[in-house]
């Protein structure tokens, strides 16, 4: 019984984040989803974060803020770390971005 729950719950995380990485509206995406869960998808979807606004447009300031900086590593572009609120995060962003 404990490995059909387990797949249940991996393929409810798989479908609720596949949906929380290409929604339109990222932030409702996430009221989906709770917990570990939630933490991972955000993970997984700002690493593929190509667009400032996606970033702008969350509501969760420490999601804004490691948004941002995935931006600007895959970018290489530093000024997207000047955007992030928090100060540890936004000095650990410059110093690991290449460009200024």
């Amino acid at each position: 019984m404990s490995k059909i729950m387990l797949v249940l719950a991996m393929a409810v995380f798989a479908c609720g984040c596949s949906r929380c990485v290409e929604n339109v509206d990222f932030n409702k995406c996430l009221d989906a989803l709770e917990g570990p869960a939630r933490d991972e998808c955000v993970r997984i979807a700002l690493e593929n974060v190509n667009c400032v606004d996606t970033c702008m447009g969350l509501e969760d300031e420490d999601f804004r803020n490691q948004c941002l900086k995935s931006l600007a590593l895959n970018r290489q572009n530093r000024f997207y770390c000047g955007q992030i609120t928090d100060e540890g995060l936004k000095k650990e962003c410059v110093e690991s971005c290449n460009t200024p």
